[in-house]
């Protein structure tokens, strides 16, 4: 079974365009619809919760493939900014009570 143009289409879409929709782990790729993708040797199948499916026609595979690069690669920058700017604002935050606690204290020397 070959998947319409448009199916394929919309995946790589969404892989490429929305990464907060898609949580990736070990071995696989899950959408927020519900819908997982198994990954192993570079090839995608669907995974029904006990098994993967060979769901995808090579060609899609390949299409999928790529656009799941971009997405991993999106995921590592946004995380990376999420902890630059949570660890900016702690280091910012110690700094500044750092600095009003030595001002304190100098005023009681």
């Amino acid at each position: 079974m070959k998947f319409s143009q448009e199916v394929i289409d919309n995946i790589c879409y969404s892989m490429e365009n929305t990464p907060d929709e898609w949580d990736i782990g070990t071995y696989t790729v899950e959408h927020i619809s519900g819908i997982e993708l198994w990954f192993d040797d570079n090839r995608f199948t669907y995974w029904n919760g006990r098994s993967s499916e060979n769901v995808f026609t090579d060609e899609e595979r390949k299409r999928i493939k790529e656009s799941f690069e971009i997405l991993r690669t999106k995921k590592q920058s946004l995380a990376q900014r999420r902890i630059t700017k949570a660890f900016s604002k702690s280091v910012v935050v110690e700094k500044k009570s750092d600095s009003f606690l030595s001002r304190l204290f100098n005023i009681f020397k």
